[in-house]
């Protein structure tokens, strides 16, 4: 009988998060677009723009998959992922200032959430935003 070797996963090109995404800046009338960039896979002296109209929901993106596609909406993983890079630079400030109960409380109703398969995009946001908030109150307790 032979053993079989599970392989660890290698990540594939679409393997992206919205923490990849890194704020540039504001524009529009109203203050309501906001702009993310990303490193180019393709080219590495180019920064990928995305970016969100957060009152129409309208996102363009100028990489070079985006480019392939040039009618409708981007299918790129920065298109994917702005929505989720939004909400969380707009709601870590906020999460900073809840309260050690204040975390934990909203933790485990955020994980319940998960567990029933009920949890948004922005859930999993919110929890990744208290989750990295505990780690910065959390002090280590030395051996």
């Amino acid at each position: 009988m032979t053993a079989t070797i599970k392989q660890p996963r290698t990540p594939k090109a679409h393997d992206h998060s919205y923490t990849e995404l890194t704020f540039v800046g504001i524009s529009g009338r109203d203050g309501e677009i906001a702009t993310y960039g990303a490193q180019s896979s393709h080219d590495p002296q180019r920064t990928n723009l995305v970016s969100i109209d957060r009152e129409t929901g309208a996102i363009l993106c100028d990489c070079k998959h985006a480019e392939c596609h040039p009618h409708g909406k981007p299918e790129c993983w920065h298109a994917r992922e702005v929505r989720k890079a939004d909400y969380a630079r707009r709601t870590a400030p906020l999460v900073a200032r809840w309260p050690w109960e204040g975390l934990l409380s909203r933790e485990k109703r955020l994980l319940g959430k998960v567990a029933e398969g009920k949890a948004t995009d922005a859930d999993l946001v919110t929890l990744d935003l208290i989750g990295d908030r505990i780690a910065e109150l959390t002090v280590p307790i030395a051996a």
